[in-house]
């Protein structure tokens, strides 16, 4: 009685090439074919592909099987799989990483993850370098820092979770670090005309600027992390915000102290009829934005939002705060951030060296 016949197919990993493996029933010979240094997904699919073409006897066409060794493109990999852990595991960033990676998918999107070479890397990084904002300004080595950082850590991910064989970022010189301008401090007469353009909302400005909280984080502070201590002083805890659907920047909860123009704007919201509950009234984070921007463009002062942050760590810096105090104020998640606020203490080094006269 003939043995049924089985047309099973095995895949093998010898050094860094697959192989496909399986039982000729004509020739009663075992047959191993080479795929070469291809992913252990590639792999299987050409598996599968084997399989059926022995169970059925038609072949697959030269097209699929170019699609197979392919493998997924970069955008591919970034929606499906990428996105979904990065937003699972850092969600206050999901926007962030959309905007870091568009000028990277707009170039690499429809490249299969396999073809991306170091040399096609290093191409990118020299026109992005060069390339020119819609305003007329070089791209700022911090936003170009921020593009290759994602991408590396987009193939970083594929080579853990077996796309790709190795990444092709480490045969890429890092970007070149630049000075790139110093972080905009507003002066008090500049803060001062700000809030005289929108006196309802001019407790929200002043109360940012003497505390540098993050827009987001100042849109989710509540009455309640407005606390008193024993001694009498008022201090605001900045809430690591995952139960609450957001985070800090950083992933940290801090705890910045209230001095006596952060406490004025706090009295001002709350007699201006404030939320029981959240100390900003509720509105879209752009909208928030706009709001400051409005006010800033009829005070005749180029500023935007952030530069609040900027003000708050600038004038610390000034008045001689050591740089990791300025850190754990601001909640940086690494000193080098912090670092560009140095500039701003050089005066007070000189001041203070100048007094020693040993």
């Amino acid at each position: 009685m003939a043995r049924p016949r089985t047309f099973g197919v095995s895949k093998t990993k010898r050094g860094d090439s697959w192989y496909l493996g399986w039982n000729d029933p004509d020739t009663n010979r075992f047959v191993r074919l080479s795929l070469g240094r291809i992913t252990e997904e590639q792999a299987e699919r050409a598996r599968k592909i084997a399989e059926l073409e022995r169970a059925t006897g038609v072949a697959v066409s030269n097209k699929e099987v170019e699609e197979i060794n392919r493998g997924p493109t970069l955008a591919d990999f970034f929606e499906s799989q990428y996105k979904p852990w990065h937003n699972t595991q850092y969600p206050a960033s999901r926007k962030k990483v959309d905007n870091v990676m568009r000028a990277v998918l707009k170039r690499f999107g429809s490249v299969a993850l396999v073809e991306i070479r170091p040399k096609h890397v290093e191409e990118w990084k020299a026109g992005r370098m060069s390339a020119r904002m819609a305003h007329g300004r070089t791209i700022s080595m911090g936003t170009l820092q921020a593009e290759f950082n994602q991408f590396r850590a987009t193939l970083r991910k594929a080579v853990q979770w077996g796309l790709i064989p190795s990444n092709p970022f480490g045969a890429v010189e890092a970007v070149p670090k630049g000075d790139d301008p110093l972080p905009r401090q507003l002066s008090r007469e500049e803060l001062e005309r700000i809030c005289s353009a929108d006196p309802r909302s001019a407790p929200y400005w002043r109360f940012m600027a003497n505390t540098g909280l993050r827009r987001q984080e100042f849109q989710h502070l509540r009455w309640s992390d407005v606390r008193s201590l024993p001694d009498g002083s008022t201090v605001i805890h900045v809430v690591s915000m995952m139960s609450r659907g957001t985070r800090t920047k950083s992933g940290k909860t801090r705890t910045v102290p209230c001095n006596q123009s952060a406490l004025a704007a706090l009295a001002a919201i709350r007699a201006a009829g404030a939320d029981a509950e959240l100390i900003a009234r509720p509105m879209l984070p752009r909208s928030f934005s706009r709001l400051f921007e409005r006010a800033a463009e009829r005070a005749r002062v180029d500023a935007r939002l952030h530069d609040l942050r900027h003000t708050f760590g600038c004038h610390l810096a000034e008045a001689g705060v050591p740089i990791h105090t300025i850190k754990e104020l601001m909640g940086h998640a690494s000193i080098t951030t912090t670092q560009i606020y140095l500039h701003y203490s050089h005066d007070s080094a000189k001041s203070a060296v100048s007094s020693i006269n040993l």
